[in-house]
């Protein structure tokens, strides 16, 4: 069972002093995110989540088997251009 405000309480949170969050550092911001969203909007509160890059979502195992049978069709694994991956949840 989740217990909504807990890492609200945790991180000390003031929502109603501080109503923007901001989020930096490596590694966990997408799921203190999503996790503080849920608390927020538990509490009635609206939120809108924004990035300046790309944040990674769950992925099942039907998406990894999509993703594995069409891996030659991608030009960034075929080898037609450089670049990183945009999904941080598929390691291929």
């Amino acid at each position: 069972m989740k217990r909504y405000g807990y890492f609200l309480d945790l991180l000390k949170l003031d929502i109603e002093k501080y109503p923007v969050i901001a989020v930096v550092g490596g590694g966990g911001k997408t799921s203190l995110i999503y996790r503080l969203n849920e608390e927020l909007q538990a509490l009635g509160k609206k939120v809108i989540i924004s990035t300046t890059t790309h944040m990674a979502y769950d992925t099942n195992e039907k998406t990894h088997e999509i993703i594995r049978n069409n891996l030659e069709r991608s030009p960034l694994y075929s080898g037609n251009i450089k670049g990183t991956r945009l999904c941080s949840s598929c390691r291929y």
